[in-house]
Parts: C-alpha cells; structure tokens; sequence
C-alpha cells in the first residue's frame, strides 16, 4: 500500500498552469501605493517544494538523475522536475533571485532566504493523515518553520525592515491534491469517515484556518491554488480500468467541486481580514485546456510521463537506470506519470501567462489573463486613445510603456511580438532560447 500511494504520490499539475499566469495575475492585488514584492514565500508540496524533503528521512525524495537534468549545471536539487519550479521562475520575473532556496537546506542561510524562502515539501497535504504516509513535513510545521524564519528575519534585518518584508511578500500556496489522490483514494481511513463532499468541507477548513494563521503572521498578498484535474494524471489514467487511458471523470468533478467551495473561501477572507488580497489560481480549466488541445502549447505526449514507460514511474521509480526515458522532455507535459515537465511550466508561463500582457511596475494596472480584456489592457495605458488596437502597438512602445520591466524579462525569456491567427497580439516563445533558459 505504501507503494500504492507513492507511485500516486506527486500529482499537482496544478503548477504546470498557474507558474507564471497566476503570479502576475497577483500584481492585481496590489493597490496603486507604491506596491511591490520583497520576497517570495512558498507553502505546499511536491509542486513547489526545492528540496527540503533531502533533509528528512523519507522516501519522497528525488535527488537523483534524471531529475535536474535541464537545471543549472545538470545537478539534481530535489525539485520534482526535470528543471526549475514555478516559483523560481516567477521570482525571477520579479527581478529577484532566479532560484528559491528550501529552507532545510544547510547551504542556505537567512541572508539567502530574505528574498524569498521554500517551506514546501513534497507528499504533503492539508490533512496531517496525508503527511504522516510518506513521512513528509506536515502544513503546520511548515507554518512552524515559518515562524523560525521570521525570528531570524528580524535578527538579521531588524524588526522594522523584516516586517516590511513579510508583509510586501507574495505567498505562494500549492497543495491539496495528495489528500485526494495519495489519501482518500489510495487508503481506507478517511474514505470510511467521511464521504467525498464531507472531506472537502474538511480541508476547506483547514485550507481556511491557514490562511488566518498566516495573516496573523503578517502575509498580506497570498495566491492559493485549486487542484488540477486529477482524473486526467497519467498514474490516474493507467489505473482507469473501465475506460483505460481516459480521464477518470468523478476525480475531475470532485476537483472541481473542491475549487468552487476554496474559491467562495477565498472571497470570503478577502471580505473578512483587512488588508489582505487572497487571489484564488483557478488552475483546473487551464490544465484541462492543455490536455485537451496539446499541440496548441507545443506539446506532443500527454496521456504519459517522460520516465520509463510513462504510466506508474515516479520518485525513486524514476531514476538513471529506468529504461525509455525520453530524450527531450519538452515535448512532455509530465516528466513522469505524476511530475510536471520544466517545459510544461515554462511554456504555459512563457506563452499563455504573458500574451498580450505586460509585466510592469506593481502599482500600475490590473494584469489581466483573458486575450478578450487586451483592449481593456490597452485603454488602461491609453484612456485618450480608444482607437488604439494591439495590433498597431508596436512591441517597442509595449515595452516603453511597462517602464522596460516588460523588455528585460521578455529578452530573458526569448519571447517575440507575433499575431495570432485570430489577429490578436500574443507573444510566442522561441523553441531554442527556451530550451536554454527554461532551466537558469
């Protein structure tokens, strides 16, 4: 059975999506005072985690080949990927530090996590049950180290700038599928407690609680992630005996059952605690999107992972010796049947997350994600010149007008002006920078 659950055990594709769309999505939040992000601090599991699971005794671990293959210098970190995370990229989007550092991790001190610091491990979940499987760090303690790090945040900054920090952080939270996937479904206990809807509501309170704890703390600008389609995980589709190989469709209902009562949760802290700006990562239409209608994202493969034979191999399944490993993992959505692809998170941040939008200064305007509110965008930087289309806006001017952040994380990024087939302005990735960029 720990088998079982491990093999299950890393599934949110959630982060494939929300890497860079829901970040910047963030920049909403901020209000027109001279906002902006000291820091990014990361909660959650096995999409975000950057490593702390190598300093505790379990098996959920992957420092190993061929994990970090396409990292910096080829070296496996203990991120469950083939490259960097999400929140590596977006921080760097930020114009902080291109790499989060776990903070478990010895090689790191606070000087290093005063920009931003992972609390993250992998195999977790809001439910302690779900922790306790694998041996992992459950939420509170992450919330515990947290409270560590703060101490030491103080000592190092003083109490005034650390609290500026804290505050002007952006919290990064990516969890909740494990419950389901390696818990509820993969073990008896819970399921002969409550019923699905009843384990719902019972991590929506904690989901909630969190988040209160949190703010006591001192976060202010939080992005919460739903889950991703869970039927749809390569491991879920080998186990879907009626239909092999097709979506289990009452795992994809109860995600988004999930979703719509986090999301009314959501509004509502957003309503109750001043001061804050929770923003909810609808990851599941996205990442539906992208299963569905793969090659519109550059992607070949998605019914399997990249290791092995794609259907089962994770973690210590996937490894150096594991035959059939795929040659190039971009054109995989999943490096293996539960993990996402660096590519994946790259050409969803890269392509979708920034077509048509421009990464300015906090403070400035609304980002918006749907390629229908582009002109919206446009009259927000020109309310004089409604006539204005993207189309006839040149990149350069885009640019200019986005106080050249946009510029410098476009070249970053090998992004290029380009007019879709339905005559929108979009920014489309150039295949042979993000190949080398996608990792450092």
């Amino acid at each position: 059975m720990l088998v079982h659950a491990y093999w299950n055990y890393r599934t949110v594709m959630a982060s494939m999506i929300f890497p860079c769309i829901f970040f910047i999505q963030i920049l909403a939040i901020a209000s027109k005072s001279d906002a902006k992000v000291s820091a990014v601090i990361v909660f959650g599991d096995s999409s975000v985690d950057s490593g702390n699971n190598n300093f505790i005794p379990t098996i959920a671990k992957c420092n190993f080949e061929p994990y970090g293959r396409d990292f910096p210098g080829g070296t496996p970190t203990g991120r469950f990927c083939n490259g960097r995370l999400p929140p590596d990229f977006i921080s760097e989007g930020f114009g902080l530090k291109p790499i989060i550092p776990a903070y478990l991790d010895p090689a790191f001190n606070i000087s290093d996590f005063a920009t931003g610091v992972c609390f993250a491990s992998a195999a977790t979940g809001y439910d302690n049950a779900t922790a306790d499987i694998l041996k992992v760090i459950p939420l509170w303690k992450e919330v515990e180290y947290y409270k560590e790090y703060q101490k030491k945040l103080r000592a190092y900054l003083g109490d005034r700038t650390a609290s500026e920090v804290i505050s002007e952080a952006l919290y990064v939270i990516s969890i909740g599928t494990n419950d389901f996937v390696e818990n509820y479904y993969a073990l008896p206990k819970r399921k002969s407690q409550l019923t699905v809807q009843q384990y719902e509501d019972f991590l929506i309170g904690i989901a909630e609680n969190f988040v209160r704890q949190i703010y006591s703390l001192g976060a202010r600008k939080l992005s919460l992630t739903g889950l991703p389609p869970m039927g749809c995980l390569p491991v879920q589709r080998t186990t879907n005996f009626h239909n092999p190989l097709n979506c289990l469709e009452e795992r994809n209902r109860v995600a988004l059952e999930f979703n719509g009562k986090l999301k009314a949760t959501v509004a509502k802290l957003n309503k109750d605690l001043p001061g804050l700006k929770v923003f909810f990562a609808d990851a599941y239409d996205l990442l539906f999107q992208l299963i569905t209608k793969p090659s519109q994202y550059g992607f070949e493969v998605v019914e399997e992972g990249c290791c092995g034979t794609g259907f089962f191999e994770t973690g210590f399944l996937c490894n150096r010796h594991t035959p059939h490993t795929c040659p190039d993992a971009n054109n995989s959505v999943t490096a293996t049947s539960t993990n996402d692809a660096a590519t994946g998170y790259f050409k969803i941040s890269g392509k979708e997350a920034f077509q048509g939008h421009a990464l300015t200064s906090l403070n400035q305007i609304e980002i918006r994600s749907s390629m229908e509110d582009l002109h919206e965008l446009y009259k927000s930087f020109f309310p004089k010149s409604p006539s204005l289309s993207p189309q006839k806006m040149p990149l350069s001017s885009f640019s200019s007008i986005a106080n050249g952040r946009w510029s410098a994380f476009e070249r970053r990024m090998g992004l290029t002006g380009q007019r879709s087939q339905s005559n929108r302005f979009i920014y489309r990735y150039d295949s042979v920078q993000v190949s080398k960029l996608r990792c450092g």
